[in-house]
């Protein structure tokens, strides 16, 4: 395997650091599934009932997070010689579209509901169970959000918002069977469950967007390409242009391809060097990076020359070519 293509130190602990806060995720969602189910059949609660469809959705989402960073910190291998990143990508799409069954479900529940009206049991639980999962949900979607933010990671960063939207449902139906115990109009339960589920409905359909733009090879943001070109154009004194900037990213892997001119009397190990330094400097400032660049011969007729041997020059990078 081509050393540019193992893991560094850093990218295994942020791997590893991954899989111990998806574990964290997949236990915290099962107390709360057990939970809600408990209360919502006892208490004969259509919105209870509701955030534990949520829940146990989440507890899917968290199982197929854990199983996707899993793989995506193996390593390349024969089969997959961009590694396997795109997996944290394909969970996100995966719990994505979860997350719109899980609310269409909730919304045919909560028709029935209205249809047969029934009462409600247990509110004082009800309520209480309710404060409880805003609680926990709270507390690991803070710690899931920051480990994404530490490892650039869709898959962790999905889960954490999946849990930080919870944290706003529950509290939702605490605050309607709140209401519901002081005005005895049982018909809120079934509409604060609809309200809960197209919220839920909306995020999915926000979030599979954001998760398809990886599997479809969008390039990277503007100010990271921007970042891109000032690196490679910090060596405009050892290059003549660049062009054909070409990037994506699979998973929290950046992938970069460019071209770049060095003066055609430069030997072969000079461009080596001038190619392992720009690709050190991309490496330094999004680590685990894999840069690819093609080398080519300045025709030396161009007007963009910026090698040493004309200092007149000004660093200007090449126009994009066709």
């Amino acid at each position: 395997m081509p050393p540019a293509f193992e893991q560094t130190g850093l990218l295994r602990e942020q791997n590893r650091l991954k899989i111990r806060w998806a574990a964290l995720s997949v236990v915290s969602n099962s107390l709360l599934v057990a939970v809600k189910v408990t209360v919502g059949v006892l208490g004969n609660s259509v919105s209870i009932i509701a955030e534990a469809v949520h829940s146990m959705n989440d507890l899917l989402a968290a199982l197929i997070t854990f199983a996707a960073v899993r793989k995506s910190a193996q390593p390349p291998d024969s089969n997959h010689r961009f590694g396997h990143g795109k997996f944290e990508n394909l969970s996100g799409l995966i719990e994505s579209a979860l997350i719109v069954a899980a609310g269409i479900v909730i919304v045919a529940q909560a028709v029935r509901k209205i249809l047969h009206p029934s009462p409600i049991h247990y509110l004082d639980l009800a309520m209480g169970v309710m404060l409880l999962s805003a609680g926990v949900n709270f507390v690991v979607s803070r710690i899931l959000l920051r480990v994404a933010r530490q490892t650039d990671s869709i898959a962790i960063e999905t889960d954490g918002a999946h849990l930080l939207v919870d944290v706003y449902t529950s509290l939702g139906v605490m605050a309607g069977l709140a209401a519901i115990k002081l005005t005895g109009l049982v018909i809120l339960d079934p509409i604060l469950s609809i309200a809960i589920a197209l919220y839920i409905i909306y995020l999915g359909s926000r979030l599979s967007v954001r998760a398809g733009k990886d599997l479809l090879d969008e390039q990277l943001p503007a100010e990271e390409v921007q970042a891109i070109e000032k690196i490679i154009g910090d060596r405009t004194h050892a290059i003549a242009s660049f062009h054909k900037l070409a990037t994506r990213k699979a998973g929290a892997t950046r992938m970069i391809d460019v071209h770049i001119q060095v003066h055609g009397n430069e030997s072969v190990r000079t461009a080596h060097d001038i190619i392992t330094h720009i690709e050190r400097d991309i490496e330094f400032r999004y680590p685990g990076a894999r840069v690819m660049i093609h080398v080519e011969p300045c025709d030396e007729t161009c007007t963009l020359c910026n090698v040493v041997q004309c200092p007149d020059r000004k660093p200007t990078p090449a126009p994009q070519k066709s």
